[in-house]
């Protein structure tokens, strides 16, 4: 949450929100890190632990 207000401050910086496939306390942060951004660029990557091979 502190990130997200580092982000409007500074018009030179985007946020990236990495999550984990909406399990656990991704599933209600997201909501929040949205709501503090007020509209702004993020791009967001759900990363899933279930691929057979680790490190993808």
């Amino acid at each position: 949450m502190s990130a997200s207000r580092i982000v409007l401050k500074n018009d030179n910086l985007y946020a990236v929100y990495m999550g984990n496939f909406r399990c656990g306390p991704d599933s209600f942060l997201t909501h929040f890190v949205r709501k503090e951004l007020k509209g702004n660029l993020t791009c967001t990557l759900r990363l899933m632990n279930t691929v057979p091979m680790p490190g993808l």
